[in-house]
């Protein structure tokens, strides 16, 4: 695919950094990496590259060393998160552990849940682990076997401070309605503009 001849075309890009892993692999694993994490196995679904190519920072260098140019690439930001159940073991907290099935409820979908979802039902009761890796938290419930994947305030910084130094084009997000506090929406948009409205 011609990625920089098209890009001619273009006004922008949406590059969507998230949904690397949900309920469709046996292993728990997270939605949107920023950076990959050596710790990862692959999955009987995801083939082996998943340890280079499924994060963030990956996508984005793909489209760049494929000539696009960095202020028409807009880094997608997921404002929800991916969770399993049945997850027995407690290596590595969780991750990248076998899962029996994504989660049988969600907040508009099995499995998923936006964010004001997450910090009003989970993050109570839930262990909140970060991976220094791939720079993005989880939770863990090892009584109920239940693991998910998301994005927060720390790593959202990250992510828009990787905008910043990488000179894109800004961000996006999936979706709006997932932060009706604006928390994760408003960092971003304070980061990115520099506070300037």
């Amino acid at each position: 695919m011609d990625l920089s001849g098209m890009s001619t075309y273009l006004d922008w890009i949406n590059v969507m950094t998230y949904d690397f892993h949900g309920g469709w692999d046996t292993k728990t694993g997270h939605n949107a990496p920023m950076y990959k994490n050596d710790a990862e196995t692959a999955t009987d679904i995801s083939p082996s590259f998943i340890k280079s190519r499924y994060n963030c920072h990956a996508a984005i260098q793909a489209y760049i060393a494929a000539n696009v140019p960095r202020s028409k690439l807009i880094m997608g930001l997921g404002l929800y998160g991916r969770g399993w159940q049945g997850i027995t073991s407690t290596a590595q907290n969780g991750f990248s552990q076998p899962a029996s099935s994504q989660l049988p409820m969600g907040t508009w979908e099995n499995g998923i849940f936006d964010y004001d979802h997450l910090k009003k039902s989970f993050l109570p009761t839930y262990t909140r682990y970060w991976d220094d890796a791939s720079k993005v938290p989880f939770l863990f419930n090892p009584s109920t076997g239940i693991w998910i994947s998301y994005d927060d305030l720390e790593s959202i910084s990250l992510k828009n401070n990787y905008i910043k130094q990488e000179q894109l084009g800004g961000a996006m997000f999936w979706e709006l309605s997932g932060d009706r506090s604006a928390e994760l929406v408003g960092a971003t948009f304070a980061a990115l503009t520099n506070g300037q409205t």
